[in-house]
């Protein structure tokens, strides 16, 4: 974090837009605000392969099916008075023909693909739950991807957490019609 964000890590949301508008691209840093605090994305070379690699996968399945936007780690959506950065976001041409192309995109993904980075850190886990829920208020799907595990969890307004493990299937019809990916290809 810069300097004057080590003494002010909460702010309202009109403070961080401003903050961010600020910085423009002057940093390599990536930031989310979620519930009222300013948190720097943390990530390590493994589950960013596995967010890349996950990418890949929908990548490949978009170039057949131009549907929509896909965006990695450096996208930064708006959810809601949150702005979140998955490690990979979805959004359909039908929801947004055009992405932004300066600060946080106005529209929330359609699917949102998070990569825990750190398991045992009690700390990333509150804040993924928080965000989990502003996602899922936003009416967003999200996956939920547990490295150490090897395990994806399927989050969906309106329907029970659904847990894949590395011998299930990944799919997903509502957003990805006929989409397949065996959960072991990702963590190959």
């Amino acid at each position: 974090m810069t300097p004057e964000m080590q003494a002010k890590k909460t702010m309202t949301i009109a403070e961080f837009d401003a903050w961010m508008d600020e910085l423009g691209n002057t940093t390599d840093t990536q930031y989310e605000y979620i519930h009222g605090e300013v948190y720097e994305v943390a990530s390590n070379l493994y589950a960013s392969k596995i967010g890349m690699r996950m990418g890949g996968f929908i990548f490949i399945y978009l170039m057949q099916n131009d549907i929509g936007h896909l965006t990695g780690a450096d996208g930064g959506y708006k959810v809601g008075d949150e702005r979140f950065v998955p490690d990979v976001g979805y959004i359909s041409y039908t929801r947004q023909a055009e992405l932004s192309a300066r600060g946080y995109n106005a529209f929330p993904p359609e699917l949102a693909i998070e990569v825990v980075s750190n398991t045992d850190n009690k700390t990333e886990w509150k804040k993924l739950l928080k965000k989990i829920n502003s996602y899922i208020n936003a009416d967003v799907m999200v996956w939920v991807v547990d490295t150490d595990d090897k395990t994806i969890d399927i989050y969906q307004r309106g329907e029970e957490v659904k847990t894949v493990g590395i011998n299930d299937m990944l799919e997903t019809e509502t957003i990805f019609p006929n989409f397949r990916l065996k959960v072991a290809d990702i963590f190959a």
